[in-house]
């Protein structure tokens, strides 16, 4: 039976938790700084680089709906704890690699270790903390975890240089593995396990499949659970295939600027995403379970879309889609905030980490279908003048259907009379 912690053991151990998701963050970023000069040195080429890349977030996004469906029953210790160490065991597997396999392996280690990071925040601030104050503890952790995307750029790199890649990785894999022990070894201390779930109770094949069969069911005959779903699926999927794919090169052939200048003016993009969350944080307390506030923020993150490919579409700064790229970030993660809460609100008691398991497991689904269909709608539109960059049409093209989609999504939150 769990006991029930002091005030100081609850907030030690949200930020246990939430150091595993800004992990998490950090290593979904770490492959675009530390691979591809991994890769030369051992003399693996740019499209092995790339495939080996994609499998972290295969397993990363294929396996969030099982680790939902086992923090329900389990508790966030148990089911990070162990998550955490698979993580731990991807980066000790990089720190050795010296093949195509075995960096690929390493690389889906990790991202099947750490798909359970977001729900266990979640469902540790659900049981811990007052229910009043969820939307605080979601706009914080999304806050500090989104930092984990900056951290993973030119603080890695410079300790990329400093370090090797050995070095690195040692570093990698000893702090979710000192994270994932301490987890497991207070699991028994799991607030998660005082609200009257199943703990430690039988888990076979036959419930698993039975519990994810159910959660899916439970999405799709809830309208506003579903609702919730596609809004937070499509824009979260959006705004990622920009942030981690398109942006620079976008800005390229809309301003004609340096690679180092455009990475730093789609840096913008994150930053919104740090601050928007401590905002939305707020104004959900405010306005919980409110259709009108939520659709405003859907209707200001496509406002922000919109503006940021009319100043591609005419030419415009750096400086100009800077502000719009800061725009997309904070309107999104609002909007994300209000979704999170609302994804509580409407899912039944013990039911949390399957409906956000199946949520997030959908976004990235949908991730990897934006990046490829983007992909292949630029590939008809290569530039003649930037190598490696196509025309604005492409660009236009590509997003402007993701746009149209993200739109009616958008449309359907007045659909719903209220998200509680």
């Amino acid at each position: 039976m769990a006991k029930k912690a002091t005030h100081a053991e609850t907030w030690f151990f949200f930020i246990v938790l939430l150091l595993g998701f800004l992990y998490s963050n950090l290593m979904r970023i770490a492959g675009v700084v530390v691979l591809p000069p991994f890769a030369e040195s051992i003399g693996i080429g740019a499209g092995a680089v790339g495939f080996i890349s994609s499998l972290f977030f295969y397993t990363y996004g294929g396996s969030f709906g099982a680790w939902g469906i086992v923090a329900d029953r389990s508790g966030p210790y148990k089911t990070c704890g162990i998550s955490l160490l698979i993580a731990a065991a991807g980066s000790f597997v990089l720190m050795f690699a010296n093949s195509v396999f075995t960096i690929g392996l390493g690389r889906a280690l990790s991202g099947l270790g750490l798909s359970s990071a977001f729900t266990g925040v979640m469902l540790y601030s659900a049981a811990a903390f007052r229910r009043e104050n969820f939307a605080f503890f979601i706009g914080l952790s999304m806050m500090i975890g989104h930092s984990g995307t900056v951290v993973a750029v030119a603080p890695l790199g410079a300790a990329l240089d400093a370090v090797g890649f050995r070095g690195i990785y040692l570093i990698l894999g000893a702090f979710p593995l000192a994270l994932g022990l301490t987890l497991l070894s207070w699991r028994k201390h799991d607030p998660h396990l005082l609200l009257g779930h199943e703990g430690n109770a039988p888990f076979s094949a036959k419930s698993f499949l039975r519990d994810l069969r159910e959660g899916g069911v439970m999405i799709w005959r809830s309208f506003p659970l579903r609702v919730i779903a596609l809004t937070w699926a499509v824009s979260s999927a959006a705004i990622s295939t920009l942030q981690g794919l398109w942006a620079v090169t976008w800005l390229q052939t809309t301003t004609g600027a340096a690679v180092a200048s455009a990475r730093m003016s789609a840096t913008w993009i994150s930053i919104g995403m740090v601050i928007g969350p401590a905002v939305g944080s707020v104004l959900t307390r405010r306005f919980s379970g409110e259709r009108t506030a939520f659709f405003v923020m859907c209707v200001l993150t496509e406002a922000s879309w919109i503006l940021w490919m009319l100043l591609s579409l005419l030419g415009f700064g750096l400086r100009a889609l800077s502000a719009a790229g800061f725009g997309i970030g904070f309107f999104s993660c609002i909007g994300f905030v209000f979704m999170g809460n609302a994804a509580r609100e409407l899912s039944p008691p013990g039911k949390n980490g399957a409906a956000l398991g199946m949520i997030n497991m959908a976004l990235y689904l949908l991730l990897i279908v934006f990046q490829w269909g983007t992909g292949l709608v630029l590939d008809l539109f290569p530039s003649s003048t930037i190598p490696g960059t196509y025309t604005q049409t492409g660009y236009q093209v590509g997003f402007g259907a993701i746009l149209l989609l993200q739109g009616y999504v958008f449309y359907l939150v007045m659909k719903v009379k209220a998200f509680r």
